[in-house]
Formats: C-alpha cells, sequence, structure tokens
C-alpha cells in the first residue's frame, strides 16, 4: 500500500464547488494500517466579498461567515495550506464521496488561487481512494458483515453518519470536517478487519493501471460495477462487457450492459438514431455506458459472485451470457458504431459560458501558462503585473484572484471595475431575494434558538457585505 493515507474533509458554504466557497478543511494521516501518525489539522476560510453564503449549509454546519473571519484565512493562504498538505509524495488521499465533492472542491479552489488542479492527485506516487464507494461495492459483492441503516423508503442508507451508527462507530459531530474524518478512518478500518482480501484488491485497482490489469487478465470479459449510478432498483450494480477506450479520453471505458433482457433487440430499435445524431439517450438505449477508469471506480470479474449473489442482485447468469455471445459476434461491428458516436459526441461545457469561475474544466494549460502559474507565487506581489497568461481565460482568473485576496493590490480602474462586478453579482433583486429566503427560515425554524442564531448572524452579515458595496459604488460615482 501507500506510505502513508491522508484523509480529509471539506465544510462549504454550499454544494457548487464552482460558484460556492470553502468553510472549513480537516485532515488527518495515517500508516498503511490506518494508524494515526500526524496530528489532526484544522483551519477555516472566510468567503470573499463578491459572494453570500447558502444559509442551508450554513444550518447544517453551523460554520457563519463572521466565525471565518475571526478564526480563518483568505481563500489564497487557505489553498496554499491545502496544497502543500496534499502533495506530500507518496500520499493515498482518502475521504467519503470525495470523488464527487470534496475533490472537486479542491480542484476549483486550486484553479480560483492560481495552483494545480491535478498534480496532487498523481504525480509523486499519490493517488486516490472514495470510501463510499469502497462501502458501496462491499453491500453489492459481500454484504453480510457489516450492517446496512435503511432509509424509510427501504433503500440501504450510505451516508456517514448512518453508516456510522449502524456499527456502532463514535461519530461525535456529524458536519463537522474533523469528526467526519475521523469517522471515516474508522469506517475504513471496518472494512479492512471484515474484508482485507477485498479491500487490497480495491486499494489495487484505485489507479488506472490496476484497473486495466483487471480488464486485461479476465477470461470471460465479464465484470460487475458496483456504482450509486444504478440505483437501489438495480441493486447499485450492473455486468458489463467491455467494448473500447475513447481514442480521445484515454480514461474513459465505454461498455455495454448485458445483464439486462433483449439487448440485441434494444441496440437494433436504436442503432441508426445512434449513427445518424450525437444524442446521448440513444448511446443509453442501446445499452452503452461510460466507466471512467481515473475517479476510482469500483470493478470485479463476475467470478467474485457466488450462487446466491446471482440471485440477490437479479442478474440471471443465462441471460448475461446469452448477450456475451452476441456481443462476441458482433463485436466489432459495436465497436465501430461507438466509435463513429464518439467522434460526434461532445463532452465539452458550455463555449458560451462567460462566467470564468465555471471554466475549471475548458482546456488544459499550455507548458507556458503552466511555468506563469508556477511564478506566480514565488514572486513578490509588486511584480505580479508583468504576468500575462495566453490562455485569456486565466488571466481572467488571475484578476479575480487578486480581486477577491489582495483588493489592495489593484489598480484604481482594477478596483473601480471589481466595484460594480459586486454590485452586479450582489445588486438589490439578489439581496432581497437573499433576506426574502432567510426570512422564511427564520419562521420555519421559530422554535430551534440554535438555528435562530445562525441566521441572524447570516442576515446581519449579508446587510453588512450589501451596504459596503453600494457605499463603494456611491464613492465612485461621487468621485467623477
Amino acid at each position: 500500500m501507500s506510505n502513508t493515507f491522508l484523509f480529509y474533509d471539506y465544510e462549504t458554504f454550499g454544494l457548487n464547488p464552482s460558484l460556492d466557497k470553502p468553510a472549513q478543511f480537516a485532515s488527518i494521516r495515517t500508516n498503511s494500517k490506518f494508524k494515526i501518525i500526524e496530528d489532526p489539522t484544522v483551519f477555516y476560510c472566510y468567503p470573499p466579498k463578491d459572494y453570500l453564503p447558502d444559509p442551508k449549509s450554513v444550518l447544517i454546519t453551523g460554520i457563519t461567515p463572521e466565525y471565518t473571519i475571526k478564526h480563518g484565512f483568505n481563500e489564497s493562504l487557505f489553498s496554499k495550506k491545502i496544497y502543500s498538505i496534499l502533495n506530500k509524495k507518496s500520499s493515498c488521499i482518502v475521504g467519503f464521496n470525495n470523488i464527487k465533492f470534496d475533490d472537486e472542491f479542491t480542484r476549483n479552489i486550486f484553479y480560483r488561487n492560481l495552483l494545480d488542479i491535478y498534480g496532487w492527485q498523481w504525480k509523486n506516487g499519490n493517488s486516490r481512494l472514495d470510501v463510499i464507494k469502497i462501502i458501496r461495492a462491499c453491500y453489492v459483492f459481500r454484504p453480510n458483515k457489516i450492517n446496512w441503516p435503511k432509509n424509510k423508503d427501504g433503500s440501504v442508507s450510505f451516508k456517514l453518519e448512518d453508516l456510522a451508527r449502524a456499527n456502532n462507530i463514535n461519530h461525535y459531530c456529524a458536519h463537522d470536517a474533523l469528526s467526519d474524518v475521523y469517522t471515516t478512518i474508522s469506517l475504513l478500518k471496518l472494512v479492512q478487519e471484515k474484508y482485507p482480501k477485498m479491500l487490497n484488491f480495491f486499494f489495487k485497482i484505485r489507479k488506472k493501471s490496476g484497473l486495466l490489469d483487471v480488464l486485461k487478465n479476465s477470461r470471460s470479459k465479464l465484470f460487475i460495477h458496483a456504482s450509486s449510478f444504478f440505483g437501489f432498483k438495480q441493486y447499485y450494480c450492473n455486468c458489463f462487457f467491455p467494448i473500447v477506450i475513447d481514442p480521445n479520453n484515454k480514461n474513459l471505458l465505454i461498455y455495454i450492459n448485458v445483464g439486462v433482457k433483449d439487448i440485441e433487440l434494444k441496440f437494433i430499435e436504436n442503432r441508426f438514431n445512434l449513427i445518424k445524431s450525437n444524442n446521448i439517450e440513444y448511446f443509453f438505449s442501446c445499452g452503452f455506458s461510460f466507466l471512467y477508469m481515473n475517479r476510482c471506480e469500483i470493478i470485479a470479474p463476475i467470478t467474485i459472485l457466488k450462487k446466491n449473489d446471482f440471485f440477490r442482485l437479479n442478474l440471471n447468469k443465462n441471460i448475461i451470457l446469452k448477450n456475451r455471445k452476441w456481443i462476441k459476434n458482433n463485436y466489432f461491428l459495436l465497436k465501430d458504431i461507438v466509435l463513429l458516436f464518439l467522434s460526434k459526441y461532445s463532452f465539452q461545457i458550455n463555449k458560451d459560458e462567460k462566467n470564468v469561475d465555471l471554466l475549471i474544466y475548458r482546456s488544459f494549460l499550455s507548458n507556458s501558462d503552466k511555468l506563469i502559474l508556477e511564478s506566480i507565487h514565488m514572486l513578490p506581489k509588486k511584480n505580479w503585473n508583468i504576468l500575462k497568461f495566453e490562455d485569456n481565460r486565466m488571466n481572467k482568473v488571475f484578476y479575480r484572484y487578486r480581486a477577491r485576496n489582495y483588493f489592495y493590490l489593484l489598480s484604481r480602474s482594477e478596483q473601480e471595475e471589481w466595484v460594480y462586478y459586486c454590485n452586479s453579482i450582489i445588486n438589490q433583486k439578489k439581496f432581497y431575494e437573499y433576506i426574502i429566503q432567510i426570512k422564511f427560515f427564520l419562521k420555519y425554524y421559530n422554535y430551534d434558538i440554535k438555528k435562530i442564531i445562525l441566521l441572524k448572524n447570516i442576515l446581519l452579515y449579508a446587510k453588512r457585505i450589501y451596504i459596503k458595496h453600494r457605499l463603494n459604488l456611491f464613492f465612485i460615482k461621487s468621485t467623477y
């Protein structure tokens, strides 16, 4: 296994990694046996002036903007501290649902603060692991050794606090980053105790190279994919046959689902529509699906299933073998159709998007822009004005970085531009809508003193921000 495991978690002021901002970061480093080897790390980040926190998130975490201003850093300093922690060599970076949530926040934080958004997860022997995916795979493959909490509808709850409670794991404060980190470590220890061989296998395939080895070395070419995508009704899994790796994205595997009845008929019904258009719905209707090999997806050869597992997961072995025979007989046709679809289908984001905060994945940086990125954090701040990126997107990111974290470094015209921008983001209409939302929650939670205090704190903070922006605008206009 890796030299060390770095467990981490965020609490945030909202759920959108591109638009919302972090509130708290916590991490703990362990050895390969998940024994803590360093003191826990916890620190806070206060939001920039062009942003108002989501009241729902504050009610969940209990972290207010005022608290982070008193105890935290601006996002520039906050991001550098995280960058230093995550980039320690030979670290396996672990979280609970981190692939979808925390890692996305990390990338966006690094993007906004002009740090390498990808290197921390693969350079110098680093890798990633997601405990929620491991827990879900345990439910799919070997559910008998862990207690599974249920939701009201009868489905399994994979919430961290529910899993902890069901398995007698102490979780002293849900939605506190450090508490969540401790609980995540305990949950992975439970898996190590109950399923040591299976955990070693999951650890092996966390990297694309390990996953490709599994795909290459299977004789049957039949695999089980454990994923939240399939939902409770499909027992969080499906059975697939790999078709081809996207030639334009070596991290993307296209496979066909062999666990469903009449897959041949569905393909025949939809193939011409798929050939003629680039509509993703026809792609799925033909039985095809994606597997991102760089996102810690968990697969296993079908041989992992025991006889009773097929019944438990509602998988019909006869249908699977019949579909495999048809796929093998038509493999090159299926492959050619998939490649034709991939040549037409675009995975790109909206090219008309104007908000630079949403353009993190628009393109990779050139080598010269990467050098500028590195030099920003080595040059004195007074010399930043000499730097210019080839990618104009990054020039806009650089401007917002300076405005949000080092407003005093802006020229007079840049300061005025920022004031106008902030007033457009937190304008009168949006501010009143925000106040109405808070007043609704005040009425809804009129019996809960803690929530009322939190909401009044947010209300006061929002009023201060809005008034400050209006005064700044008035000052600018009065000088002309």
